[in-house]
């Protein structure tokens, strides 16, 4: 294919802001793209359009709430990206980089082994709910993240507390039982029995379920934060801080954002978390753009990256501004016309 034959594809979905915003900011800078909708993937459009364009892919749109469901389309989306893998194209983020980020449990690893800060894996794959006290009990750990090693938006997510001495238990969850099933609610509650807290971690771990440590985050105006990063192209482009009275900050769950210079952070800090973003995606191997969670640590703010997502670009703080992440990938795609 002659360069002047390239195109730009976007696989995404219509509907939503992804979308919209996207295509606004290439009508502001006059740039052609073609949208490859997600629902009609195997229908009207096959991965071997791909072969020699320049491709963004965003995730599919789903408002699935039950998680068996939600696992099933989770492995179709895998398999959707394999697919797109073996295709010869120019990939603002390649489906393997997406793919490595989507599994929190390999990403993780990836950062370990590089000596990367990250927050420590208590347990890599969690049974049930019994075999986690144990690990705890052995990990001398007593505060945990269970997470869902695919997911997103905090679903799934348990903040999962027992008292070394007195086995009192806490657990911070938007999961909830109906019928056998379980769904998750976007809406956090604080459950405190063991015999509320037991078959909902129990059924999570039916799906493929990681624990992590618990640690204090720092506070602002007496509220807990933690920070996305926006780092593409090799420059951190955007940050939003994420508030919460409750230990889950992610905004999915009606959360406050916040502009992060209001946290009054130093130009060494912001240099860290820069430099702590460069390492990371470097272990990516094609990897132009990451969402990375980072939190401060209370007391020290030393920051510790939580997690990693290679499709974690929409700000709504950005896209209502100036929409400049989305002007810069194409700048970037459109480069290679």
């Amino acid at each position: 294919m002659n360069k002047t034959d390239k195109k730009i594809y976007l696989i995404g979905d219509e509907r939503t802001k992804r979308f919209s915003y996207f295509q606004l900011a290439a009508e502001q800078l006059g740039v052609n793209f073609i949208c490859l909708p997600w629902s009609n993937y195997k229908r009207t459009w096959s991965a071997d359009i791909l072969e020699g364009g320049l491709v963004k892919i965003d995730p599919p749109f789903w408002q699935e709430a039950d998680f068996d469901k939600m696992r099933d389309k989770l492995e179709w989306y895998r398999s959707a990206l394999m697919e797109f893998g073996n295709k010869e194209a120019i990939y603002l983020n390649t489906p393997s980089v997406i793919l490595q980020m989507l599994d929190k449990r390999y990403c993780k690893k990836v950062l370990c082994d590089a000596g990367i800060a990250t927050t420590k894996a208590v347990v890599w794959q969690v049974e049930n709910f019994e075999h986690l006290l144990e690990e705890m009990r052995q990990s001398q750990c007593s505060s945990v993240f269970l997470k869902p090693v695919f997911g997103s938006g905090a679903s799934g997510v348990i903040g999962f507390r027992c008292h070394p001495h007195t086995g009192a238990m806490s657990a911070y969850t938007s999961c909830q039982i109906e019928n056998g099933s379980l769904y998750n609610t976007k809406k956090l509650t604080c459950l405190t029995k063991p015999s509320q807290i037991q078959p909902i971690i129990d059924q999570l771990c039916k799906m493929d379920v990681m624990a992590e440590r618990w640690y204090a985050k720092a506070e602002h105006n007496e509220k807990k934060f933690d920070l996305r990063v926006l780092y593409q192209l090799g420059k951190m482009e955007f940050i939003v801080a994420r508030q919460s009275k409750g230990p889950i900050t992610n905004l999915h769950l009606n959360n406050q954002a916040l502009d992060y210079h209001e946290l009054a952070l130093s130009k060494s800090q912001l240099e860290n978390m820069e430099m702590l973003c460069l390492k990371a995606t470097a272990q990516f191997s094609q990897c132009h753009m990451a969402g990375v969670d980072i939190l401060l640590k209370k007391g020290s703010l030393t920051p510790y990256i939580i997690e990693m997502n290679g499709q974690g670009d929409l700000l709504y703080q950005d896209i209502y501004g100036e929409n400049i992440v989305y002007k810069r990938q194409l700048q970037w795609l459109n480069s290679f016309l």
